[in-house]
């Protein structure tokens, strides 16, 4: 009789052993010592895994690079950086927030962009074109807005020379420069998920930033794929209300456009 319920028991026992083992097994699989970190761009934290030899990893190294557990912080973002199944959730701040930048939902209807543009003074309006004055907060003059059949095809914003240094170290830490041309004070970005296309253009009057989408076909992006209207640009010059524009020293823009050349 007794031996009728060993083997059941016998069973049962190994079973619950295998079992064990396994949770064993997971609970002493490697780890990171930390499972998400906060940085600013430029910045750099050190992940330590404990599994020893790993392959170092970033889900987009344009938002956090590392380098044999180093993080350093790219552009403004959220990524995941692994350390063979291992994983650390990557956050990276800005140090420069105060610009307000144009609705980059592309597609968007006019009646979107005037409710997000709704602390902003509309200055004019068309079936393809909105115009809006800057509130005057670091030397921002205005912004204006293209469409193509009813839909958004191009943002812009418009600032002073006073803005140049801090517009320029803005998008620096949200977008990396792909392209520059340093004859024509010219400089191609992008954004890090390869969504949007932004063109830094120094002109005789002002700072102009054209955001632009990219076709989700487009692999690789160049300068010639950046198309403006020429158009709503000149024509918001013409209406923005006249600002005491100074321009800033050559020096200046060879200054910051020798950081772009070194960032390219």
């Amino acid at each position: 009789m007794k031996t009728k319920f060993l083997f059941p028991l016998l069973i049962f026992a190994a079973l619950v052993n295998l079992t064990s083992c396994s949770k064993d097994d997971d609970d002493k699989a490697p780890t990171l010592n930390k499972t998400s970190i906060t940085l600013y761009v430029d910045d750099t934290a050190t992940l330590t895994y404990s599994g020893g030899n790993c392959t170092w990893s970033s889900d987009n190294e344009l938002i956090a690079s590392v380098k044999n557990g180093v993080i350093t912080g790219e552009h403004v973002g959220t990524t995941t950086i692994h350390a063979n199944k291992a994983t650390c959730k990557v956050t990276v701040k800005p140090r420069y927030t105060n610009v307000f930048e144009p609705c980059l939902q592309w597609g968007a209807n006019q009646s979107t962009i005037k409710q997000y543009m709704s602390g902003y003074t509309l200055l004019s309006s068309s079936s393809t074109s909105l115009l809006y004055a800057g509130n005057g907060v670091n030397d921002i003059m205005g912004y204006a807005y293209s469409f193509e059949n009813g839909k958004l095809s191009l943002s812009m914003l418009m600032a002073s020379y006073y803005a140049a240094s801090y517009v320029t170290d803005f998008l620096l830490e949200r977008y990396a420069v792909i392209d520059v041309d340093q004859d024509s004070y010219t400089a191609y970005m992008i954004t890090p998920d390869f969504t949007t296309g932004i063109i830094l253009i120094f002109d005789d009057s002002a700072l102009e930033v054209g955001y632009i989408p990219i076709p989700e076909s487009t692999k690789s992006v160049n300068r010639y794929d950046y198309k403006f209207n020429k158009a709503i640009i000149n024509k918001a010059k013409q209406e923005l209300p006249k600002n005491n524009v100074e321009k800033i020293s050559d020096v200046t823009i060879n200054e910051i456009f020798s950081r772009l050349q070194q960032l390219k």
